[in-house]
């Protein structure tokens, strides 16, 4: 069958199963974004409720880090986000700050109960695909299948957690930022080993500094 495709001009690729990588580990390139505080704070506060009157957004990093993110996004195939942090922040998950009519498609993790008001359906044309996350690797996997390369994170710290605790993360944007809670959300919901990555990068913006880590290997 192979050669008869192959001899109507039909390109075909065989895998060998022997020599190929764990299939099951199929899923695009995850870059997880964080924005912290120098005591590693990524929010002030864990109530997730969607707040339906107009209130000022507590940002942690400057406005050229966050157009930094911006371009990112601009840049990448979807966006990765949990219903938590929907509740929490109702972010528009797009490229304003670039004004640039980008607007990319969500994949959204958690149990449902996101309001018609949240700001992420604002957009006629952005495709929303629920996951109720309990296999990220499977998760990762369909998305792949969509034909999702490049995944970038817009989640909170249990997600985060979880994606590096899985070995799901290729690459990390780490923004820090000359802020101090005391009190808050910290970046990550469990101890994590990054042994398996390296410094890349080390870039300052506007008193941030942006650590970019890449997975060894």
């Amino acid at each position: 069958n192979v050669e008869k495709l192959k001899a109507a001009g039909i390109k075909v690729q065989v895998i060998d199963h022997q020599k190929s990588k764990d299939l099951s580990r199929v899923k695009p390139y995850v870059i997880l974004k964080i924005a912290q505080t120098l005591d590693g704070k990524i929010g002030k506060t864990t109530n997730y409720k969607l707040q339906t009157t107009n209130r000022a957004p507590v940002y942690i990093s400057s406005i050229e880090s966050r157009k930094k993110v911006h371009e990112l996004r601009s840049e990448v195939d979807g966006i990765l986000t949990t219903t938590s942090t929907i509740l929490a922040d109702d972010p528009l998950l797009s490229c304003y700050l670039l004004n640039k009519d980008i607007v990319q498609d969500l994949f959204v993790f958690g149990s449902s109960g996101i309001p018609k008001e949240a700001k992420i359906f604002q957009f006629s044309d952005r495709k929303i695909t629920r996951f109720t996350g309990e296999d990220l690797v499977r998760d990762l996997r369909e998305i792949s299948e969509m034909g999702i390369q490049t995944l970038l994170t817009e989640c909170g710290a249990k997600m985060a957690t979880s994606l590096l605790k899985e070995k799901l993360v290729d690459e990390i944007w780490l923004f820090v930022a000359p802020r101090i809670f005391g009190k808050g959300v910290s970046v990550f919901a469990k101890e994590v080993d990054l042994s398996s990555f390296e410094i890349r990068e080390i870039e300052e913006i506007e008193g941030d500094v942006l650590v970019k880590f890449v997975k060894r290997g």
